[in-house]
């Protein structure tokens, strides 16, 4: 048994690596050489890259005309969602076979018209379900890369392909497939449609109420209920003021006619027109013919005022005055009799104040028929009202629901015409890229890879080779006797004992 410490370890692997020397260079030889043979007849595989920025647009801010047909409410959606929406939107399968039926599932495979060598075998021994489409939609949901940044409103993606032609026309295809969906998805089908029917329904019924209330109108020959109160209310307060005026002239003219009536039975029908004494005395016929015009000037003041007016108390003073001075004077001793004219003309004014006095009363029946007949005019008014306001307030409705719903079917055919052009918030921002470089595989890191492996592989031949080696060359390398005794300076600590 030998003792040796682990600072010999490493002597002992350098003494491997010295016996397998040559098996270890041709190992790293080998293995380099087949990573160098790979990396030369590798398919050569192209980059395209492209970017798209998600713009503020009508799909982000604005609603669909369906969903405000109802109470809206507020909606906060961030940013970060839409960018995921758009990426999640272009890694869907939808998108993927778009691409593939566009771009061809031959290019996309990239394989020949009659097939690989797998294809042969495939074909002999089926091991999975022949579907050419299904293979090439893997194939390009496995080579398409999206990615987004944090808090960027701008997507990148990514495809590897056989050509550069390829890659940049896939992910052509994929940007419009991408904008193409997403204009559909942001908008509901059959909106224009369903608003174009209810504008027409609409349309129809305003017009139907329009004729209603036209109609109504005409048969009741009132064009505005408001005008047409406030004149038929002017009217009847016309009226009223007219009628109470008149009355008064009504009363004023019976008083007149009442006090013309008294004055006329005290006159006697023939008075004495002459009476000659010694001489004629015409004071007193003089006399006696003021006092019949101061009797007359108070029948008429009496007729419009009251026996305490100032002028009727001056009339009947000097009414009193003349019957005194009437009563002094001394009557004449010849008489002659005649008509009395006072009479004659106190009933001549009676049958003229008769005469006025119907007059007015009848003025006052017919202006109390005309306020009858315009207060049932108002009444009538009043009940055709409600019916007017009832058709007006319907169709101000029908009016509000049909620019409503024109509104509507306007933002509709914008949004069609919209989707129809192919507007969308998507803008390329860096159309796909043609590079005709590949970037697979890459020389350095291939290289790199094959010099590590083979290093690994001639280490791992060389301890195999080692642990492989014959025994009788190791039984060669027995160790010395135990000695009896142990060295004074032997270690005690971290020795190995090999036998």
């Amino acid at each position: 048994m030998t003792v040796s410490s682990p600072t010999e370890a490493p002597a002992d692997l350098v003494q491997v690596f010295r016996r397998h020397v040559g098996k270890m260079f041709l190992v790293f030889a080998l293995v380099f050489a087949a990573v160098f043979a790979y990396y030369f007849v590798a398919k050569r595989l192209y980059t395209s890259e492209a970017r798209i920025f998600i713009r503020l647009g009508r799909e982000t801010v604005g609603l669909d005309p369906t969903a405000t047909t109802n109470q809206v409410i507020a909606v906060q959606d961030a940013r970060e969602n839409e960018v995921n929406s758009v990426q999640q939107l272009i890694l869907s399968r939808t998108v993927a076979e778009e691409v593939v039926d566009a771009i061809g599932v031959d290019a996309i495979l990239e394989s020949s018209p009659e097939g690989g060598i797998l294809s042969r075998l495939n074909g002999l021994v089926p091991v999975t379900p022949d579907n050419p489409r299904d293979a090439a939609i893997l194939k390009f949901q496995k080579r398409l890369r999206v990615q987004s940044a944090e808090r960027s409103s701008v997507i990148t993606m990514t495809y590897q392909g056989a050509s550069a032609e390829l890659s940049s026309n896939v992910l052509a295809a994929v940007l419009a497939s991408a904008r193409k969906t997403h204009l559909r998805i942001n908008r509901i089908d059959g909106s224009d449609v369903f608003f174009a029917e209810q504008c027409e329904q609409w349309k129809r019924e305003v017009s139907r109420l329009e004729e209603a209330r036209c109609i109504f109108k005409n048969a009741s020959g009132v064009s505005s209920f408001a005008q047409q109160r406030e004149l038929q209310l002017n009217h009847i307060a016309t009226l009223k003021i007219a009628l109470l005026e008149n009355e008064a002239q009504v009363q004023s003219a019976e008083a007149k006619l009442a006090k013309q009536e008294s004055v006329l039975s005290a006159e006697p029908e023939h008075l004495v027109i002459t009476k000659v004494s010694d001489m004629p005395n015409t004071a007193a016929q003089g006399m006696r013919q003021q006092l019949y015009s101061v009797q007359l000037k108070e029948a008429e003041l009496l007729a419009k005022y009251t026996p305490e007016n100032v002028l009727v108390k001056q009339v009947r003073q000097e009414l009193g005055e003349a019957n005194r001075a009437l009563k002094q004077v001394t009557p004449l001793t010849q008489v002659t009799e005649g008509m009395n004219q006072v009479r004659q003309e106190l009933r001549a004014a009676m049958l003229n104040q008769k005469t006025t006095v119907a007059g007015l009363k009848a003025k006052s029946d017919a202006l109390r028929s005309e306020v009858a007949l315009t207060e049932s005019e108002m009444k009538t008014l009043n009940e055709q009202e409600p019916r007017v306001e009832q058709l007006t307030n319907e169709l101000e409705l029908a009016q509000a629901s049909y620019r409503s719903y024109y509104l509507k079917h306007e933002q509709a055919r914008i949004d069609r015409a919209l989707s129809n052009g192919s507007i969308s918030n998507l803008n390329i921002l860096q159309p796909p890229s043609g590079s005709r470089i590949p970037t697979w595989p890459q020389p350095l890191p291939t290289l790199a890879l094959g010099l590590v492996l083979g290093l690994v592989a001639s280490v791992v031949a060389a301890m195999t080779a080692e642990y492989r080696r014959p025994v009788e060359q190791s039984a060669t390398r027995l160790p010395a006797p135990l000695s009896s005794h142990r060295p004074a300076h032997a270690p005690t600590n971290g020795t190995t004992i090999r036998y």
